[in-house]
This record gives C-alpha cells, sequence and structure tokens, in this order.
C-alpha cells in the first residue's frame, strides 16, 4: 500500500431524510439512482473516482485538488432536486492529505475503499457544511507517525 495525497469528498443530500420519510423503498431507490447518476457523472466528468454510495451519500476522491472543487461547485449549482415538495441539494465536505486506496474485507467481496486522514476530515466536518456550499479543509501535513 503506498500513501498518496488526494482530495477526499463525502457529498450528503441535504434534507433526504425529511423529503423521503414518506416514500416507500422502491421510490426512494428511484430518487437516489436518478440524484448519483447526475452527480456520478459530474465527479466522473472532472476526472474523480467514486468509491461507495452510503445511503444518500457518496464518498468520492480526486487526484487533483482543483478538479474537486470544480466538481463540488458544478454539484452543488446542478444537483438540486425536489422531493415531497422539499428542496434537496448536496453538503460537501472535501479535505486534501495523506490516504491510501486498499482491498478490505473478505478476498471474494473485492471491496475497494480509501483509508487515511483526508477521508476521516471530510467525513468528520460533513455535519459542519452548509447547503449549497461546500467545507473545504487545508491540506493535511503528512507526519511521523501517521499523526498530523
Amino acid at each position: 500500500m503506498k500513501e498518496k495525497t488526494i482530495t477526499a469528498c463525502f457529498a450528503d443530500l441535504d434534507r433526504y431524510m425529511e423529503a423521503a420519510g414518506k416514500l416507500n423503498a422502491s421510490a426512494q431507490a428511484s430518487f437516489l439512482n436518478k440524484v448519483f447518476k447526475k452527480a456520478g457523472g459530474i465527479i466522473l466528468g472532472h476526472k474523480g473516482k467514486i468509491v461507495k454510495y452510503i445511503g444518500d451519500s457518496v464518498l468520492f476522491y480526486f487526484q487533483d485538488e482543483k478538479n474537486a472543487l470544480t466538481a463540488a461547485e458544478e454539484m452543488i449549482l446542478n444537483c438540486r432536486f425536489t422531493l415531497n415538495g422539499i428542496e434537496t441539494g448536496f453538503k460537501i465536505s472535501m479535505s486534501t492529505g495523506p490516504a491510501v486506496v486498499v482491498k478490505l474485507g473478505h478476498p471474494a467481496m473485492n471491496f475497494t475503499d480509501i483509508i487515511g486522514p483526508a477521508v476521516n476530515d471530510a467525513a468528520m466536518n460533513l455535519k459542519k457544511c452548509t447547503p449549497g456550499k461546500p467545507f473545504i479543509l487545508s491540506k493535511i501535513k503528512k507526519t511521523r507517525g501517521g499523526k498530523k
């Protein structure tokens, strides 16, 4: 495993739980597929890598911080949806720093994930995001012992 500097990003649909509360599972899946198709096209179009979808959130990363910023801005502008009369859109937390791309879990699953300080910071700061504006952290400095 080789550690590298990436920009890790978490995007979460604001107000999704409130908007989807009365929908059955099939309707929720249909809505999320529509949202993730649009968001995924933006991420991939800016040379990002999608790691996984987690409910109404997506974890993705970029090798180039500028591409991450451009993709986040585009997602915020173009991924606004109305569900049950409630407008939803992405909150996005980004952090540039060290991480590793790894295979996790049972070998039969062949599951790829990203692990490291950049991912942890992006995840922890998602709750600090405001709708329509990504929360962007400073670069994390790589130090001995894996500590910031």
